[in-house]
């Protein structure tokens, strides 16, 4: 059975397909020549490649009466000093302005340059930096008049101004110690802390110091309780025979190697002989208070150990549940 197909209706419109939007990829792989370079390329589609060197082509075409001190003065005043990199530019912006004026070649420029001063400030600069100049000698000549006075004066009458000087000195005033406040008092405990600290940095490092040259302690081993059981299992029925407990697969359930049972027993036998210190160690501590009770107690002091003080101690009242459901209902 053929399926039927489905048809459209006459009557509903169908919007016709919008055109695509042309991307800026897509303009530049038409234009883009891969045998030329980025400048080349971009200056036939209409770019800067430096929009420096453009800007400042175009500033001086706007403003070719403007002079260069001019343009440096403003720059300087917004930016500080010229760098070494303004300054190269400088000169390649003072040759542009010549070949814009005259109409002539860079060559031909730069032999003009040399020719005559183009960079020379004009003339209202010079007379605002005379005028300041002026100022500053009239101020210079009129404070050396002012001391030649003085000094006149002290040659005439030497001693007496000397006296006067003399008695009129006021003695220095003490300053006062303000007092401490709690602030102050806290500011003075943390700084002695601080050093404390420091130097007991200091030892530390020393001693740290001391224990890196010295040489390093061997690497303690030991063997947790399920491998203790194991190894004495092992060790009780076969002695030294590691051979036989290497085929011994009833208790040897890991399937441990010859070499790595060797291994195991000998921590195993380190850590029985520490153990057995540790408790002999233990039981003369046991005995040496035993000693000292007894010392006192012949003394007639009497001392309570910890378990006549549980004893004598009362057990807490334990509330049945109709206890409780009583005291809950009051």
């Amino acid at each position: 059975m053929s399926i039927r197909k489905k048809r459209r209706n006459r009557r509903n419109k169908v919007a016709p397909r919008k055109p695509k939007k042309e991307s800026f990829k897509g303009i530049l792989a038409d234009v883009w020549n891969k045998k030329k370079s980025l400048r080349t390329n971009y200056r036939n589609i209409g770019l800067a490649s430096d929009l420096q060197k453009d800007l400042r082509k175009k500033a001086l075409t706007l403003r070719v009466d403007c002079e260069i001190s001019e343009l440096d003065y403003i720059k300087n005043k917004k930016f500080g000093n010229a760098s070494k990199q303004d300054q190269k530019t400088k000169s390649n912006t003072s040759i542009d302005l010549v070949m814009i004026r005259e109409n002539v070649n860079r060559k031909q420029a730069i032999e003009l340059m040399k020719k005559k001063d183009f960079e020379q400030a004009p003339e209202e600069k010079q007379e605002k930096k005379r005028k300041r100049f002026n100022e500053k000698d009239r101020n210079a000549t009129k404070s050396m008049k002012n001391s030649k006075t003085d000094n006149e004066k002290e040659k005439q009458e030497p001693n007496e101004n000397q006296n006067k000087i003399k008695n009129t000195q006021k003695p220095k005033k003490k300053k006062k110690r303000k007092r401490k406040t709690e602030y102050d008092k806290i500011k003075e405990k943390d700084d002695e802390m601080k050093r404390k600290r420091k130097q007991s940095y200091k030892e530390k490092l020393e001693y740290l110091e001391k224990l890196g040259q010295s040489q390093a302690r061997p690497r303690l081993k030991r063997l947790c309780g399920s491998e203790m059981k194991l190894m004495k299992q092992l060790i009780d029925k076969h002695g030294d025979d590691y051979k036989a407990m290497e085929r011994d697969i009833k208790i040897n359930v890991y399937q441990h190697t010859e070499k790595k049972l060797r291994n195991k027993a000998e921590v195993y036998l380190k850590q029985v002989e520490d153990f057995e210190r540790y408790r002999l160690k233990r039981e003369k501590r046991k005995l040496e208070r035993k000693e000292k009770l007894k010392e006192k107690s012949n003394g007639n002091k009497k001392v309570k150990t910890k378990k006549q003080w549980h004893k004598k101690r009362r057990p807490r009242k334990k509330y049945t549940k109709g206890k409780v459901s009583a005291l809950i209902k009051k």
